[in-house]
């Protein structure tokens, strides 16, 4: 059974807002399933173009989260192309921490987000993808390029801790 919403209550936020939040829970609730901290940055803090940070084994690591009805592409490559501003460029290239753009993708109606079904269990229609910002390429991008192979599940924690971890050897 799906649960339906209108926008008729002026308290119901718009569709942007209920994704932006929606995106930051499912980050959250994947950290969670693998036992790694995460921490939301406060309203008005993404100043810095990072919506969280993840704790791993050895230091944090930043997370910019996105969240999208925009499906992907179904012949290879099966990507996304998510356009990046100059600002969020600067601001990834200045933190010394691996800055990893992180898409939650969901179905276009609000009401497929979730369904709830009859023997209790909670299923969500959501992917998420990802990819590390690489801060040495030259000229600046001007998009990211997300692959479906690169899902975000629990295991991906650990390859950005490994990441985290190559970032910290001296050359």
């Amino acid at each position: 059974m799906t649960a339906l919403t209108t926008n008729r209550d002026p308290g119901v936020l718009p569709q942007t807002a209920r994704q932006e939040r929606y995106g930051i829970s499912y980050l959250s609730d994947v950290c969670a399933e693998a036992g790694v901290g995460m921490s939301e940055t406060r309203p008005g803090e993404d100043h810095y173009a990072v919506d969280a940070y993840v704790r791993l084994s050895r230091g944090m690591v930043s997370v910019q989260v996105k969240c999208t009805t925009t499906p992907f592409t179904l012949t290879a490559p099966e990507h996304i192309t998510w356009s990046i501003t100059d600002d969020w460029w600067s601001k990834w290239c200045g933190d010394s921490a691996p800055t990893f753009v992180l898409l939650v993708h969901v179905p276009s109606e609000t009401s497929r987000w979730i369904d709830y079904t009859k023997d209790g269990t909670t299923i969500h229609h959501t992917a998420a993808y990802w990819v590390q910002v690489d801060k040495t390429m030259k000229p600046r991008p001007k998009s990211v390029i997300l692959p479906r192979s690169q899902r975000f599940t629990k295991s991906t924690l650990g390859d950005w801790d490994m990441i985290h971890r190559k970032g910290l050897v001296a050359p």
